[in-house]
């Protein structure tokens, strides 16, 4: 677990890196995050999805995001977005370690290898 706070605590980052296996040698795991601000600057959001590399700004990428606006409703609208987003991990999980498994297995030229 991985948290942190910027702008003099005005806005919050954390993350999560879970021991689901998305690969099984286990190099390749889940990992969830989360981020709000007291500021509103910008909106209340989780990410869940495959991540090996984690910059030491917390920033994190994913391939499943929720975000909702800081208004009346909006949090009792993420925790409903968030159970969602929950319960479609287990097919996400699914889905990904396919993905994985057919990148590992490409043989990619120099060029191709420098693209991505």
């Amino acid at each position: 677990m991985r948290l942190g706070i910027a702008d003099s605590g005005q806005r919050f980052f954390g993350v999560l890196d879970l021991t689901t296996e998305l690969t099984p040698d286990g190099v390749v795991t889940l990992a969830v995050g989360i981020r709000n601000s007291v500021n509103k600057s910008y909106p209340m959001g989780f990410c869940a999805g495959a991540r090996v590399f984690v910059c030491d700004n917390l920033a994190f990428r994913s391939e499943l995001m929720v975000k909702r606006k800081h208004t009346l409703n909006g949090a009792a609208r993420i925790s409903s977005d968030i159970a969602q987003a929950v319960m479609s991990l287990a097919s996400f999980k699914e889905a990904e370690t396919i993905r994985i498994q057919q990148l590992q297995q490409a043989e990619l030229s120099d060029v191709q290898a420098e693209s991505f």
